[in-house]
């Protein structure tokens, strides 16, 4: 995971990360570069309060590793429930 730096999101300042699994040795440059663009994701952190805003990633196709559709999750409206 990689620290990317601090952004505003949805009008929110977070912290921006960026991950993808690494697959050491598993082919030539082009299949790297394929699996790294198949697994990476970004998460973005609240600043003040460290929850999670944000999860963007790409999906693809089962037949068209090469076809990308991104896929956007935003975390909100946090509240105690119990207690908790």
């Amino acid at each position: 995971m990689t620290y990317v730096d601090v952004e505003s999101l949805n009008g929110a300042s977070v912290n921006h990360f960026q991950a993808v699994r690494t697959f050491p040795g598993q082919g030539d440059a082009a299949t790297m570069e394929l699996l790294l663009q198949l697994t990476a994701f970004d998460l973005y952190i609240d600043a003040g309060t460290f929850l999670p805003v944000a999860l963007n990633f790409n999906t693809h196709p089962g037949n068209n590793a090469l076809q990308s559709i991104p896929i956007a999750i935003e975390f909100s409206d946090y509240r105690n429930s119990g207690g908790l």
